[in-house]
């Protein structure tokens, strides 16, 4: 019996995100864009993610591995318990945590990744029946925890491009936001006021930066002086002023 490799070539057939098909252009797009980060897309570091280049958690750990002051990493799910400890959103429902090892650091860079239901019944809603071959729907705890792994290993290792650091395109919005947060950029005018006596969890803060001055994780945390969101506690809302004065 002959195997049929013809897909061998196209390790990316379908978008990771609305699962359909990708262009013969787009896949050589893809790989020209992937090549100046050192990456490789043949190997799943990088795929189209609602059309747009998006480093996976395979891509985050080699681009971190290129690196001589990686020293590992270690993963693991987020109790009930840590959940409330940390103020993570209440609304989670899988959580997991990942701590990144970095040669000189005291401490490790630690990040989280999570999923809630309302994502899954967002991504139902919206993509109908495409919804159940999404990875989101399909394995969500597999979400949860790539999106530890990517978020700690791009924090702790940003890309690098002709020797200056850049995000991860639009990958950094994408992991952070979920599905509900993939199709437009925020819409909130950030003139508007918050009262940020609303900001009470890590979540609610991260969102706000997002929605009201269009900053994704590692811009939230870099204006508060912080590498990791496990670094963030105290006075939430004095913390949203912060960023404000600064982006405001």
């Amino acid at each position: 019996m002959t195997q049929d490799n013809s897909q061998a070539l196209v390790p990316f057939p379908k978008d990771g995100g609305s699962g359909q098909a990708v262009a013969p252009t787009m896949v050589h797009a893809l790989a020209v864009w992937s090549s100046q980060y050192g990456l490789d897309p043949f190997a799943g570091q990088v795929i189209y993610y609602f059309g747009q280049p998006y480093v996976t958690e395979r891509g985050a750990v080699a681009n971190a591995q290129n690196s001589e002051k990686y020293q590992g990493h270690s993963i693991a799910m987020v109790s009930d318990e840590l959940m409330k400890r940390m103020r993570l959103d209440p609304n989670t429902d899988i959580a997991y945590e990942c701590c990144v090892w970095v040669e000189g650091y005291e401490k490790p860079v630690v990040e989280y990744g999570e999923v809630r239901q309302s994502e899954i019944d967002e991504a139902i809603k919206k993509f109908g029946v495409n919804a159940p071959f999404l990875p989101i729907v399909r394995f969500p705890g597999k979400m949860a925890r790539a999106r530890a792994v990517r978020r700690a290993h791009l924090l702790a290792f940003p890309l690098v491009r002709g020797g200056k650091e850049e995000k991860a395109e639009t990958g950094q919005q994408l992991a952070q936001g979920g599905i509900a947060q993939l199709a437009t950029k925020p819409t909130r005018d950030p003139a508007t006021t918050r009262d940020p006596a609303t900001i009470r969890t890590i979540d609610n803060l991260l969102r706000a930066a997002w929605e009201d001055f269009h900053l994704d994780r590692l811009a939230t945390l870099k204006a508060l002086g912080l590498t990791s969101v496990d670094d963030i506690a105290g006075d939430l809302p004095g913390l949203y002023c912060q960023i404000k004065e600064i982006h405001g």
